[in-house]
């Protein structure tokens, strides 16, 4: 095939949740830079076709995109019988010989726990699929890390076999009554998240955030909002998967052998919303101070200011914070003025100089310097990696 003729992709990728939407967008994204290509989707849903019913032979298919709940076995033995280029995002595991994009479910769980540990949560608990393997490695990582730091986690599952949706909801919220208050669930995506908030809805007396705060994964924003309080949610780099997936199909139509390619969907950071805008401590003082920060991070301040904000005296505010939350009230200052380094790298085109002064640094350099002292890449590392746009 001469090189410049247009290529035919197809991606059989659920376009329902932000994960697929998010690989969809950046595949398109790298066919429009580097194509022309021609990109088809599977069937809707409505007309009744499966995966099997599309015909890539007559349509001269050249690869194909193809996701979770279409990466059967069958079908993607089929699809690479035929010749065709093929990338998978399985669900459970990486299928050999073919490239992949896998998540990085143990980076989603240690994220969770520190950011539920930064809120000085001292209660946490897990709520996933039994028989998911990415539901289990979630959950696993996040107690993992929360039992390297002396704490437990109270984790519930269900069955394969299905439950009435009804008896499914009593289970969970029998659960969530039993847990000690107030605590931290991670939910193993967004869905079962905003199942989580609806319930506690219920449950009087508690609520979310000041008794149960809730954290969801892939930042699906429609189900994010829609929950009521809104869901806090990590989110991931769903595009930068995609784009890496075009472009190491583009590499194999160009004659590179890439069989065992594996491309990686990482977390971003927590996209705070009401769910967790909580700080569990017992200690007003520190509640006020962290609330004061947090709220702080386009000014510069000092640990003098955030004493004396809450009127105690600097030395009282630092023995408070480490004993109560781990950590020096400089590295909480740094810790919620990173976040928001990273929030505005991966979601504006700002350039580098532009959020250093937004956000009251004296100029990029040290802006620099303290992200990576924190977070271990450059701000630069960082856009690259984990970019949206």
């Amino acid at each position: 095939m001469d090189q410049n003729e247009t290529r035919k992709v197809i991606l059989f990728v659920d376009m329902s949740r932000a994960y697929g939407r998010g690989l969809i967008k950046g595949f398109v994204k790298y066919s429009q830079m580097h194509g022309p290509w021609r990109i088809y989707h599977q069937f809707p849903s409505y007309s009744n076709k499966s995966v099997k019913e599309y015909d890539i032979e007559k349509f001269d298919i050249d690869g194909v995109f193809i996701a979770d709940i279409y990466a059967d076995v069958q079908n993607v033995q089929a699809i690479k019988d035929s010749g065709k280029v093929i990338i998978v995002k399985g669900v459970d595991q990486i299928i050999e010989g073919i490239p992949n994009v896998v998540s990085e479910n143990e980076a989603i769980g240690r994220l969770a726990a520190e950011h539920f540990i930064s809120k000085g949560f001292k209660n946490f608990a897990y709520c996933g699929f039994s028989g998911i393997k990415w539901s289990k490695m979630r959950g696993a990582s996040f107690q993992n890390h929360l039992e390297a730091k002396g704490f437990s986690v109270a984790k519930i599952e269900f069955p394969e076999e299905a439950l009435a949706v009804a008896q499914e909801e009593n289970n969970i919220a029998q659960w969530i009554m039993d847990l000690p208050k107030p605590v931290a669930i991670l939910a193993s995506n967004d869905e079962r998240g905003r199942q989580i908030v609806d319930i506690c809805d219920k449950l009087t007396p508690y609520n979310v955030p000041s008794d149960i705060a809730v954290l969801g994964v892939d930042d699906d924003e429609l189900v994010c909002e829609m929950t009521n309080p809104p869901l806090s949610s990590i989110s991931r780099n769903f595009e930068k998967g995609g784009y890496e997936a075009a472009e190491t199909m583009d590499r194999i139509f160009k004659g590179e052998k890439l069989d065992n390619a594996v491309m990686t969907v990482e977390p971003i950071q927590v996209v705070s919303r009401q769910s967790t805008d909580v700080v569990a401590v017992e200690d007003n003082v520190i509640a006020a101070a962290i609330t004061f920060i947090s709220r702080s991070y386009r000014q510069v301040i000092s640990v003098e200011d955030v004493a004396k904000e809450v009127a105690v005296s600097r030395r009282s505010l630092e023995r408070k914070f480490k004993s109560n939350i781990g950590r020096t009230v400089l590295e909480e200052i740094h810790r919620h003025k990173n976040e928001q380094v990273v929030k505005y790298l991966t979601e504006t085109n700002m350039t580098i100089a532009q959020i250093a002064r937004l956000l009251g640094f004296a100029n990029p350099k040290s802006m620099g310097r303290a992200f990576k002292k924190e977070r271990g890449i450059s701000p630069q590392q960082c856009r690259y990696r984990f970019s949206k746009i």
